[in-house]
Parts: C-alpha cells; sequence; structure tokens
C-alpha cells in the first residue's frame, strides 16, 4: 500500500482487498521496455494475460518507439490450435530452479508449474 501512497493507519476508509486486487491487476498486465527518448516506458494491455508463461515462448511483443502501441507476433511457425506462449520474465537462459522462484509470483496459484523446458531440465538436474 506504500507504493500506491496509501497510509492504512492515517485514513481507514481505503478498503485494501479492492486497492490490492487493482495494483496486482496492473502489475500482471504490463510490461517494459526501452525508448530510445523517453528511456523504460511500462505499457499496460489487455492481452499480455492472454498468453501462459513458457520458457520456449511463440510469442514475442514489441512496443513501437515513439508510441504506446504493443504489436504481439510469432516467433515460429503455428499449428492451427496450437497454444501460444509468452516470457513473463526475461529469464530463460537462467537455471531452472532459479526461474522456478523468479516466476513465483504469478504461478504460485497452479501449484509446481514447470513448462516443457523446465520439466526437461529439473528430470536432468534430479537425475544426476
Amino acid at each position: 500500500m506504500q507504493q500506491l501512497g496509501v497510509d492504512v493507519f492515517v485514513n481507514r476508509y481505503f478498503d485494501l482487498m479492492n486497492l490490492h486486487t487493482i495494483w496486482t491487476r496492473i502489475a500482471n498486465n504490463k510490461a517494459g521496455s526501452r525508448d530510445l527518448k523517453r528511456g523504460f516506458i511500462d505499457v499496460i494491455t489487455p492481452h499480455l494475460p492472454l498468453f501462459n508463461h513458457s520458457c520456449e515462448l511463440n510469442v514475442k511483443w514489441k512496443r513501437d518507439d515513439g508510441t504506446i502501441t504493443v504489436r504481439f507476433f510469432t516467433t515460429r511457425r503455428t499449428a492451427r490450435n496450437e497454444e501460444l506462449f509468452s516470457n513473463y520474465l526475461d529469464i530463460c537462459v537462467i537455471a531452472v530452479e532459479r526461474r522456478r522462484e523468479m516466476l513465483w509470483p504469478w504461478l504460485w496459484f497452479e501449484g509446481p508449474y514447470l513448462c516443457a523446458k523446465c520439466k526437461r531440465e529439473t528430470k536432468i538436474v534430479h537425475w544426476k
């Protein structure tokens, strides 16, 4: 709540659950990128949550320089009805255990989530 500028001890008329919901919706629907002229820019788009995470993504996004327009594109040919994946963080070259720690804020509710790449690498790590 401090990041939102809310002092819950001074003003008791804030509904903390609603503020928390708003905060998490914004956090989960935004992505940032560098703009050559304006520095780091966060964009909020309703389309990011349409893609589940995978360390073997087949969708990337790019913000057009100088605008807030976000474009999504596939990184390879995809089959009809194939699920489209993005990556929530650019962490796909990090060790599997660290990736799981970093992705926890997004994936805690799904239990021990593992994308196909993480499943393969977890088997290798535990097999050794």
